[in-house]
């Protein structure tokens, strides 16, 4: 019996032209006594058509298909979110617009106990709790909320407090009553919630927000008071938590009062994940445990692991499977019996940049009063006298993320990873630390052998030593105190890896001095020049822009000052190292020493330059 002859199929062609013309081609070889009209007429065209037609639909689909596969090359948002999320990132369905509100009040003078001195009567002035209400004087509709908790009696570098005269006794021109004023961030949106019933527990139950202009979930917790925390990915068992810093909390800690609040991580089994569903609502995902049996470690167990089919002695050579791990409790617990009551911020949108002054109208406010010593009277006319304004517009509102910014903030999130492993990754995460827990001005993470020589402070020669310095109430700079450095570990203890050890040590600072001589052309003002000279030194001196082993270009300084109008030139500049005195740092440094060409480089020693006392420390001189 003859064999029959095999065919030539090409399976490259995807279009609609190269698939006709590959059928075409396939008819003539192999059928040309079958059929040889091949004109566009023809019968035998049409099916031939009709064939590549439904290759070149069914080759869109394919390619479709496989590029909604990509992140990079999706299209359609259903698949975009999911990818998104797989890699980590939630996308957000409303952004708020933020700003800054000055909240002031008016108080009642005192005579200070210690001086006699006039200053305002603090007993009556009550705090004002987070989220207070404030909407737009243009759009009542727009709702902002305070994020954090004003306070009249601080007066700190990064929460000042604002003191001024409002009234006076006409007669002998004191003060009968002040204006105090603070700043508070404020975000838009205002805070709602929903609640959920719950029956007999079911592994990895969810819940679904319907709300288009959601923002962020603020709190959820359950009809027995117990809080529920939102993490990343439900195997992660700690979360941070904040407590007062109080002496029923820690004694030690309590005695430092620039810090707020302690820092901790907590072990927590009712935790959930926060997911975007595909018809893009908010979806709640809790674990898989029945809250009665929760097992919080994952222990791998000789049952689970390995091949069972296997006889033992065979499995010894034999590669572990990794999902078998994943037979454990470690993912939660889940909510029976109970309802959960979730309070969300919802708004935000692109109608929440409002103008400038145009948050004036306050909703709803809680004072705190009870630890108040004043009268009463006096307490209601301060609470009474309550005022807000936002000195400049609120930006950064914005609705849903387009399919782009997703597929961009995905990435840049997959690839950061939620870790500190580079310097850069150190530096920004420390100075990440919300200020509530401490203010840390300046870090420089080194590994170096030169940087670990005070053996003294060292707890692990192998690990980052972490160099840090914080503000004092005059915003120089000063060592951290104790209680900032154990939120830092705290704070970092989550994101640093296994094997990485942090030591937390002091930085140096090198107070110095300047001197600097400037020639003015005739026809300009000497002193208004001098001043301006004086103010620009002093700007490129000032703390904010200085940083750990940062050299002084003196080139670059005398080129700044020869920029403003009226200068000639700079005849001299000289830098010179003030220390000791009960004023300044003990660390004597060799300016002459250490500059080179101009440059005055650091020491070895994670240090940084400072002008403790601008007024004074910068000394110029006109002719």
């Amino acid at each position: 019996m003859p064999q029959e002859k095999t065919k030539d199929i090409r399976y490259l062609s995807r279009d609609f032209d190269s698939i006709k013309q590959d059928l075409i081609e396939f008819t003539r070889a192999y059928y040309p006594d079958t059929y040889q009209d091949f004109s566009d007429e023809s019968i035998g065209t049409i099916y031939l058509e009709l064939a590549s037609y439904v290759g070149d639909v069914l080759s869109f689909y394919t390619d479709q298909q496989f590029q909604e596969n990509f992140i990079q090359y999706a299209k359609e948002r259903k698949n975009v979110v999911a990818m998104a999320q797989a890699l980590g990132y939630v996308p957000k369905l409303s952004r708020p617009a933020q700003t800054m509100l000055d909240v002031f009040v008016v108080a009642p003078v005192r005579n200070n106990p210690d001086t006699g001195d006039l200053e305002p009567d603090f007993d009556v002035i009550p705090s004002i709790q987070e989220q207070m209400i404030v909407s737009s004087q243009s759009n009542p509709d727009v709702k902002f909320r305070t994020t954090r908790e004003v306070d009249f009696t601080v007066d700190r570098f990064d929460d000042p407090l604002d003191v001024e005269i409002w009234t006076e006794d006409p007669g002998t021109g004191e003060p009968t009553s002040y204006l105090l004023r603070k700043q508070v961030p404020a975000v838009a949106g205002e805070v709602k919630t929903q609640t959920f019933d719950f029956d007999q527990p079911k592994p990895y139950t969810s819940i679904t927000i319907s709300d288009e202009d959601f923002i962020d979930i603020i709190e959820v917790r359950d009809s027995d008071g117990n809080r529920w925390f939102q993490v990343p990915y439900l195997a992660q068992e700690t979360v941070f938590q904040e407590f007062k810093n109080s002496s029923n909390i820690n004694p030690r800690f309590s005695q430092d009062e620039n810090v707020e609040y302690l820092l901790k991580l907590s072990r927590t089994p009712r935790r959930f994940i926060r997911r975007i569903s595909r018809d893009g609502n908010v979806e709640l995902r809790f674990g898989s445990g029945d809250g009665q049996n929760i097992n919080q470690e994952v222990v791998p167990s000789g049952t689970t692991i390995g091949n069972p089919i296997l006889k033992p002695t065979q499995q010894l050579t034999q590669p572990l499977d990794p999902s078998n791990f994943l037979e454990t409790t470690t993912y939660g617990q889940v909510p029976y019996n109970t309802t959960l009551t979730v309070e969300y911020a919802s708004g935000g949108g692109v109608e929440s940049n409002v103008p400038q002054s145009d948050l004036v109208v306050i909703d709803d406010v809680q004072f705190n009063s009870s630890q108040l010593g004043g009268s009463q009277q006096d307490i209601q006319d301060v609470q009474s006298s309550l005022g807000v304004e936002n000195p400049q517009a609120a930006t950064g509102g914005a609705g849903q993320e387009s399919i782009q910014e997703i597929k961009n903030n995905a990435r840049a999130f997959f690839k950061a990873q939620d870790r500190v492993v580079t310097k850069q990754d150190y530096v920004v995460r420390t100075l990440n630390m919300p200020s509530r827990y401490g203010s840390i001005a300046k870090v420089y993470p080194s590994t170096d052998e030169i940087a670990t020589r005070q053996e003294s402070e060292i707890n692990n020669p192998f690990g980052v030593n972490l160099y840090v310095l914080g503000y004092d109430e005059n915003k120089n700079f000063t060592t951290l105190n104790d209680t900032v450095k154990q939120n830092l570990i705290t704070y970092l203890d989550e994101f640093r890896m296994l094997t990485d050890a942090v030591n937390i040590k002091d930085g140096f600072v090198i107070n110095i001095g300047i001197e600097f001589e400037i020639l003015v052309y005739s026809t300009y003002n000497k002193n208004r020049v001098l001043m301006q000279a004086l103010s620009k030194v002093r700007e490129l001196f000032d703390n904010d822009n200085q940083n750990f082993k940062q050299p002084i270009v003196i080139g670059q300084i005398v080129r700044e000052i020869n920029e403003i109008p009226g200068i000639q030139n700079v005849s001299s500049f000289e830098i010179t190292n003030k220390f000791g005195g009960g004023e300044y740092s003990d660390n004597v440094y060799d300016i002459e020493s250490a500059t080179r060409d101009g440059i005055v480089y650091p020491s070895q020693d994670p240090s940084i330059f400072e002008v403790k006392f601008p007024d004074s420390d910068i000394v110029g001189r006109a002719k």
